[in-house]
């Protein structure tokens, strides 16, 4: 897996044989609870294989477990991820783990 921050979103990036994901989240200070879904665009982003509300749910599920698991009180603004990725039931959930524990370990994350 890759680990990048680009100032303002965190993103990881998982390949494994055929399977691919990508998963961006900028965090909030606010109590407000929107949280926004941006679709990035890729040179392949042709067929739609997964679905925002369906990577939005994922994601605030593996908020909520983080959150419990660490005591921390994580809230997600935007999520970003690609249409054309490998559909996972729990992928994205998991992706959101792992941002947040490299987070809190001061894990280093590719600064671009």
């Amino acid at each position: 897996m890759q680990f990048i921050f680009d100032g303002e979103v965190y993103k990881v990036i998982r390949v494994t044989g055929p399977s691919h994901n990508l998963l961006g989240i900028s965090f909030s200070n606010s109590k407000n609870s929107l949280v926004e879904t941006e679709i990035l665009q890729i040179s392949d982003n042709k067929n739609e294989t997964i679905f925002g509300k369906d990577v939005k749910e994922q994601v605030l599920l593996g908020l909520n477990e983080i959150n419990e698991e660490l005591d921390t009180n994580y809230k997600i603004k935007k999520i970003q991820f690609v249409i054309s990725d490998t559909p996972s039931d729990i992928i994205y959930k998991e992706l959101t783990k792992e941002i947040i524990k490299r987070i809190e370990n001061q894990d280093n994350f590719k600064l671009v």
